[in-house]
């Protein structure tokens, strides 16, 4: 018996030292002065004479700058990615039905698939040969035009309702998983710790290109008052035949919100933007010729 309550004595008396231990290590470890930055973002830019507003795009945040995230800049110019034209021109070379009006709702609309925005009139509707059929089958289902507008998306083929979504899901998946990894080693670098999503953020910007990254994490390095990260869109936004991928520095100083414009950084040293011919060019139909009076729907 009194081995035993000895043992639980020098038990005890072990937990008191390590936490004395964690509690001297944890007071006389250096700190990281760790404060919080912003950046007002607007993606607009010139080209070709014309202003043009990079609306429902995503863009990337990642820490570091452009040498330090080099591997990341090399993974992003080799990938190979098919534009939304010829994703839906493959389909109509392997048998698929897609009609000149759906492609011109597309390009209209500057939208990826039909889930782009919401189909909010019957007129719209029955004016898209895909839609209407959509349509007319929620309408049979809900008997009530406004859910079958509601839920039109659902009722339209996989392939055209979001494979080019899945598509690029794939392909975007592994340069956002690398983005990650980016920031987070960096964070590991600045703080001494970090925990996945460290040094990395995404935004959609709105429909006139405006984005906002909020609580941004800044550890400036010694004798400065800013941090360095690293904005870009992983994917090239296509322009004509022309895809085009951003990678712009940015310094983020949190006693202020940076303004970062793409129209005003072309050219810049810090703001890169590398310009790559499509490998394959896939038109859409001319979208200036009037649209036919829709059929009614039964």
């Amino acid at each position: 018996m009194r081995r035993i309550g000895n043992y639980k004595i020098f038990i005890a008396l072990m937990a008191m030292l390590l936490t004395s231990l964690a509690a001297f290590g944890q007071e006389f470890a250096p700190t990281v002065e760790q404060k919080k930055g912003s950046v007002r973002f607007t993606a607009q830019f010139e080209i070709n004479g014309k202003t043009e507003k990079l609306d429902r795009k995503r863009f990337y945040l990642v820490r570091g700058s452009r040498q330090q995230n080099a591997d990341l800049l090399k993974n992003i110019a080799e990938t190979v990615v098919t534009s939304r034209d010829c994703y839906y021109a493959d389909l109509q070379r392997g048998g698929r039905k897609i009609s000149d009006e759906f492609f011109c709702w597309l390009k209209t609309n500057d939208c990826e698939s039909p889930y782009c925005r919401e189909v909010k009139t019957k007129e719209e509707a029955l004016a898209v040969p895909e839609f209407a059929v959509a349509y007319k089958i929620g309408l049979r289902e809900y008997r009530q035009s406004a859910l079958a507008l509601k839920w039109l998306t659902t009722n339209l083929p996989d392939d055209i309702r979001d494979g080019y979504y899945r598509q690029q899901k794939n392909v975007l998946g592994k340069l956002v998983d690398l983005a990650r990894f980016a920031g987070q080693e960096t964070s590991q670098v600045k703080r001494g710790s970090a925990k996945k999503g460290d040094g990395f953020q995404s935004i959609m910007t709105d429909r006139l290109g405006n984005a906002y990254f909020l609580d941004v994490d800044i550890v400036p390095p010694e004798g400065k008052k800013t941090e360095t990260y690293l904005i870009t869109n992983l994917l090239p936004t296509v322009f004509g035949d022309t895809g085009f991928v951003w990678s712009c520095e940015v310094e983020i100083d949190p006693s202020k919100q940076i303004q970062v414009n793409l129209k005003n950084e072309l050219g810049k040293k810090k703001c890169e933007v590398v310009t790559r011919k499509l490998t394959e060019v896939c038109t859409l139909p001319d979208c200036s010729k009037p649209p036919e009076k829709p059929a009614e729907a039964n």
